[in-house]
């Protein structure tokens, strides 16, 4: 189970799925979203999917209030994430953190870094357009990159050797299948 040890089911309580009380049971998720942490040991475990699952229940009467970061934490963490958007290559704050595969800004990363990066990260002037056209199975394949919200989606289009729009799929792997669901229902 996840790598943990089983729950010592003979000395806790073992719940189901939606089975333990929510008001005297939490988990530490639930507990974090009412600005709590666990107060005491583990009290009951919840286990789900037939014992693939297993999360740890606290009592809620137990809870404590989370600790709040004092001046000086909140100061050395600013320090902290400043460091990281600083380049040492240009040596400047770039506005953002640096990613650690590499420990350089985007500007200052070689050309095989940064066609990596196109593909993670495409740059914003391709929003809408075609980045590749391809063929699979004789269709024509083109795949589009939107800003959707300040996140990049990928989007696989197809048409078919007679010009037929056969669809589009976000998932690369599924437009194999569209194209054969295309044939299958065209007559």
């Amino acid at each position: 189970m996840n790598g943990r040890p089983a729950p010592d089911t003979d000395v806790l309580p073992v719940f189901g799925w939606n089975q333990a009380d929510r008001a005297v049971y939490a988990t530490r998720r639930q507990l974090a979203a009412d600005r709590l942490a666990p107060g005491g040991p583990v009290a009951a475990w919840l286990v789900w999917r037939e014992g693939e699952r297993e999360a740890a229940l606290y009592l809620r009467d137990q809870a404590k209030p989370k600790r709040v970061m004092t001046w000086p934490q909140i100061e050395a963490l600013g320090k902290a994430l400043a460091a990281r958007r600083f380049c040492p290559n240009c040596r400047r704050d770039v506005g953002y953190c640096l990613p650690r595969r590499y420990g350089r800004c985007f500007g200052c990363q070689s050309d095989s870094e940064r066609n990596w990066n196109v593909k993670a990260n495409p740059p914003k002037k391709i929003r809408g357009e075609p980045v590749q056209l391809g063929e699979l199975n004789g269709y024509t394949v083109a795949v589009t990159a939107e800003d959707f919200r300040g996140t990049a989606s990928f989007w696989w289009h197809a048409w078919s050797p007679t010009g037929s729009y056969a669809g589009q799929s976000n998932d690369p792997e599924l437009l194999a299948l569209l194209i054969a669901r295309h044939r299958y229902d065209r007559p």
